[in-house]
């Protein structure tokens, strides 16, 4: 995803392309991101210390007002394990 937006930056910046809408770039770097770390969250050689500290830092990212709007949009994509949040157990 970051390759295609840089080359899709030398694009707008050399060939006068047009500019992309910088609110949904953010937000597909931000997804993109955010699956990366869940993803190392949910490996099996991730220890239980390292998930917390994943957690907290995911936890005080969802309260910084930057990311407050893609934290709303996507409530569960900043947590450890958003499926099992969205099931409905009983």
């Amino acid at each position: 995803v970051l390759r295609s937006l840089w080359i899709y930056r030398n694009t707008v910046n050399y060939e006068s392309a047009n500019n992309l809408h910088i609110p949904s770039v953010l937000e597909l770097v931000l997804l993109n991101w955010s699956a990366q770390v869940r993803r190392h969250i949910q490996l099996p050689s991730t220890l239980g210390d390292e998930r917390n500290r994943f957690q907290a830092i995911l936890n005080r990212l969802g309260q910084d007002p930057s990311y407050r709007g893609f934290w709303t949009k996507y409530p569960f994509h900043l947590s450890v394990n958003p499926l099992t949040m969205r099931l409905p157990f009983k």
